[in-house]
């Protein structure tokens, strides 16, 4: 993987060239603490002027846990189920404190992190699989990471369908 990143994030062309890097990491197994693979990856994969972000993904699957946790506290089903977007960005929160802090020491630490949600919205995206994804989340995150403003001006044109972002990179500007 660092031979790819390295020939790609410094090839002269531009359809092959990686501008940014989208870490995921799956909330499926939350509990488990940062791979090897990916400590690896961020103390030992230089990617130049190429950010990475870290996208935690499949958050939604935390709906049930926060369910469960509060079922586990004593809650009825009603209040659990009504206390459970709170009980979700909790635990949501801590899992991302304890990534940051097992990467933040890393020879080359993520420039961002954004939570990507499925069907359940906390924060970040909505069902980004889907044709009508709202991708304004993640593209902000990464125009706010690109040091190169041309290359984020490029990224924000291309979000034609997209007129607040535009406007809003174009009003900084």
């Amino acid at each position: 993987m660092r031979q790819f990143v390295i020939r790609h994030a410094t090839t002269k062309i531009l359809e092959k060239r990686i501008h940014a890097i989208w870490f995921c990491i799956p909330m499926t197994d939350y509990h488990r603490a940062i791979l090897t693979a990916e400590k690896r990856f961020f103390d030992e994969c230089e990617t130049g002027n190429v950010p990475v972000i870290v996208l935690l993904t499949k958050t939604d699957t935390l709906k049930y846990t926060a369910i469960e946790k509060l079922l586990e506290r004593g809650c009825t089903w009603e209040e659990a189920k009504e206390k459970a977007v709170q009980e979700e960005r909790d635990i949501l929160h801590k899992i991302q404190g304890s990534i940051e802090n097992s990467l933040e020491n890393c020879r080359f630490p993520p420039k961002s992190y954004l939570t990507l949600t499925g069907k359940y919205k906390i924060t970040g995206i909505t069902a980004m699989h889907k044709e009508i994804a709202d991708c304004t989340s993640l593209m902000k995150c990464t125009a706010g990471v690109l040091t190169n403003e041309g290359l984020q001006k490029l990224l924000i044109s291309t979000q034609q369908a997209n007129t607040a972002l535009n406007i809003e990179y174009a009003v900084r500007k």
